[in-house]
């Protein structure tokens, strides 16, 4: 298999960086009318879910990984921050780019 199979093309990251995106949009309106410390966890969870699922699926072994995932819900915690695409962003960049997690160390 070639190194490059595995990688997040630039449309992969434009589709699900816009879902992310619309559910991060959808997140604050739900957290600017007051009851958003209910619902957005449950919808942020089922987007990371999804999201981790799918870096597993492109051959990111630590797409579980404790730490990640608890990184990512306690970002949740910020409202109003478009948190799901960030936390997207970053981790294509490291699953596009293994030798800055090997530089940064274990994730």
């Amino acid at each position: 298999m070639e190194e490059n199979e595995n990688k997040i093309t630039e449309s992969e990251m434009i589709v699900v960086g816009g879902f992310l995106f619309g559910t991060d949009v959808v997140c604050f309106a739900i957290d600017w009318t007051g009851v958003g410390a209910a619902i957005t966890p449950v919808i942020q969870s089922a987007a990371t879910f999804t999201t981790s699922l799918w870096f597993q699926n492109k051959g990111d072994e630590s797409a579980f990984n404790i730490g990640k995932q608890l990184a990512q819900h306690v970002a949740y915690l910020l409202p109003w921050l478009p948190t799901l695409t960030a936390a997207f962003a970053i981790n294509v960049y490291i699953h596009n780019h293994p030798q800055v997690a090997q530089l940064a160390g274990k994730v």
